[in-house]
């Protein structure tokens, strides 16, 4: 009997656990939040999926620049050649989704139907899991009912479906990582060890070497932060310090690799220049028509051929100041066919700050509707 009991005891606490830890995970609605959000985008997937495999130009469709550098890495040809041929090293994109994508060829094949299912089925998990710091963000700031509906409004959200199931690109990635350093910089107030601060900057330099768009927001989060732990009479000159030189040893190979290979300073990527020349240059029916990018424009692609990425890069870069140039302080030779994209947005808001004539003057544009 006292066998038979001591038996029954550790399968009776191993049961209580389970049920514990049951209660306690899927009883937190976030949980629940992010598995609405996987199933729904992996069913979108289930339609959209097919798109990706066409092999109109060499599969372009499938992650564009992304797919030839991730081909390169797999081939053998290190990170290069983001177009139609071997090109040689590049800058184009800046390194972690490429080799993530990289990973995923080796396993599961080039641009094969299985690469394509799971890329697109982790770009649905990033873009799933990201409803994890919107309920954080809105319940630490509003309180837990708007953090309720915050998060299931990005469960459900079209476009956050939309993309993260149809294009294998950083896109939701991106969004994740820049949720979080959101989340982790309202945490700095609260937090004022070196430790999380260089927790705080790890992050920073991971995400910028995603998609330095992120830097559009980080620093300027940090130096909020700062001033609110300021203004609490606390120290925060070293930890901010700590994570600025976590930052910089995160960031600071890629920049080494990019300067030993091309010759010149080259902080994340090196198409600002082709990317403005592509968004503003007076055709706005798409945020990126066709018609001025080398991947799908024979002048432009026999133009990078023949001179290499770094001169092509200069010389459409000068194109995009031209552009700035001659608006001058007005922008209506590019009349926004309806909405303004957000591709138009960026790039004119970009043109808007650009140096000219050694100063920098403010350009007013009109929308045309």
């Amino acid at each position: 009997m006292a066998a038979t009991t001591a038996l029954v005891q550790p399968k009776t606490r191993q049961f209580e656990f389970l049920l514990r830890l049951k209660q306690s995970f899927f009883g937190q609605p976030e949980v629940w939040m992010v598995l609405a959000a996987f199933l729904v985008r992996l069913a979108v997937v289930g339609f959209l999926y097919p798109e990706r495999l066409n092999p109109d130009r060499d599969h372009w469709r499938f992650a564009g620049e992304t797919g030839r550098i991730a081909r390169s890495i797999v081939q053998g040809r290190g990170f290069s050649s983001p177009l139609h041929a071997d090109t040689g090293p590049t800058a184009w994109m800046t390194p972690v989704y490429p080799f993530l994508l990289a990973c995923v060829f080796k396993v599961f094949g080039i641009y094969t139907k299985a690469s394509a299912i799971f890329m697109l089925s982790l770009d649905s998990l990033f873009s799933a899991l990201t409803c994890i710091p919107v309920f954080l963000i809105a319940c630490i700031q509003f309180g837990k009912r708007t953090g309720f509906w915050a998060g299931w409004t990005w469960a459900l959200f079209p476009y956050a479906i939309f993309f993260s199931a149809d294009f294998i690109w950083v896109t939701t990635l991106t969004t994740l990582l820049l949720s979080l350093i959101f989340l982790a910089a309202l945490r700095l107030e609260d937090a004022p060890s070196g430790a999380y601060w260089c927790g705080f900057g790890f992050l920073c330099g991971i995400s910028a070497l995603t998609d330095p768009i992120v830097l559009t927001v980080a620093p300027a989060l940090g130096l909020w932060m700062c001033y609110r732990v300021q203004r609490q009479g606390l120290r925060w000159v070293r930890s901010a310090m700590g994570a600025a030189i976590v930052f910089a040893a995160v960031v600071s190979p890629w920049f080494a690799r990019n300067y030993r290979t091309f010759h010149t300073v080259i902080p994340f990527r090196d198409n600002v220049g082709l990317e403005l020349y592509t968004g503003n240059n007076g055709s706005t029916w798409h945020f990126a028509p066709g018609g001025f990018h080398p991947s799908d424009t024979d002048r432009e692609w026999k133009e990078f051929q023949q001179v290499g990425e770094t001169r092509y890069m200069d010389h459409t870069k000068q194109q995009a100041l031209n552009i700035s140039l001659s608006t001058r302080a007005d922008l209506r030779g590019f009349p926004f066919a309806g909405r303004p994209t957000c591709g138009q947005a960026s790039g004119v808001s970009a043109l808007a700050i650009w140096p000219q004539n050694h100063s920098t003057r403010r350009i007013s544009f009109y929308v045309q509707r």
